[in-house]
């Protein structure tokens, strides 16, 4: 419908942020969606992000419990359904990949599985996360190692020895490195790769730019987004902005991620002249741009021990 808006249908860009990154991501291997876009962006989340989909089967299964502990008969209709409180069905737990279902229609294979085989969509990616990723006001866990070990099994030695105190204030506590490597930054790493791999365009960054007044908390979820979009003012109420007062150094870099944003949606690439150059993603020196205070810097190798382990994690599990 693109074209009623003075668009054209065989240049679509989607892109989204946390669960919309993830979902913009798994629709790359939808074959429903084939050919309805034809660009990606995502911020901030993966088809291997918060763990493995669910299959029809328990999927339903699933459901039942949920309508179960609904007071609802196990073959309650619809409309039964409907009628239970809006306050009782937003209390339910989304289910893991927040929600996505191998349901051999929408997603007949895992996301995942097309990535590592290159068999996703062959369109230009542009990825990244970043440099801390928690969300204000939401707890870390008492005991991180018996997490690493429920998360990394035989490799959990391993992934502990990365996740001390020491790290600066970039990248915060070891929960926080664990939380933005597992869930955000290296899963981008792996999801890119594949795609490079595959020989399609992919190109990542890291968001690592603190605006004063938010120094505490440092680079947090979503914190790129008024970046992204140019609304400094409409979201300095927001919890993921408040506190925030941003300057003419923050200006100058949304100024430059908008138009990064704007000319891949364009033409598959970021880059423009007067911009500093975004290198594609190389797989062995896995180049990307990070946004720092002084602005866009192409780096490469981002948290490569960390990400060489969590890639190994991930085939281990996939291999399973």
């Amino acid at each position: 419908n693109i074209a009623q808006f003075g668009g054209d249908p065989s240049g679509v860009t989607i892109f989204g942020e946390s669960a919309g990154s993830l979902d913009v991501s798994v629709l790359m291997t939808s074959p429903l969606a084939k050919g309805l876009f034809h660009r990606v962006i995502g911020e901030s989340g993966t088809a291997i992000s918060f763990g493995d989909p669910l299959s029809l089967l328990q999927s339903e299964d699933r459901g039942k419990a949920l309508v179960a502990g609904w007071k609802l008969a196990t073959n309650a209709s619809l409309k039964d359904m409907r009628s239970v409180p809006t306050a009782v069905v937003a209390g339910a737990a989304i289910g893991p990949n927040l929600g996505i279902v191998v349901d051999g229609y929408v997603f007949p294979k895992k996301p995942a599985d097309v990535f590592s085989s290159g068999q996703e969509f062959a369109i230009p990616l542009l990825l990244g996360s970043n440099a801390r990723e928690v969300i204000p006001g939401i707890p870390a866990p008492s005991d991180l190692p018996s997490v690493i070990d429920g998360a990394y099994g035989p490799l959990a030695g391993r992934a502990k020895a990365l996740y001390v105190d020491g790290s600066g204030p970039l990248l915060g506590s070891p929960y926080e490195q664990w939380r933005a490597d597992t869930q955000f930054r290296c899963a981008a790493v792996a999801q890119l790769a594949w795609h490079a791999t595959a020989g399609h365009p992919a190109f990542q960054f890291e968001f690592a730019r603190v605006p004063p007044g938010r120094e505490a908390l440092g680079v947090t979820h979503a914190l790129e987004i008024p970046y992204v979009f140019g609304t400094f003012d409409k979201d300095k109420e927001s919890v993921f902005f408040r506190g925030a007062k941003p300057n003419s150094t923050d200006q100058s870099i949304s100024n430059a991620i908008q138009r990064y944003w704007t000319n891949f949606a364009k033409t598959g690439d970021p880059n423009e002249a007067g911009l500093p150059i975004w290198p594609k993603f190389e797989t062995d020196k896995r180049t990307y741009v990070q946004f720092t205070d002084a602005g866009p810097v192409a780096k490469v190798g981002l948290r490569r021990p960390q990400c060489d382990l969590f890639i190994e994690n991930v085939r281990r599990q996939m291999a399973r």
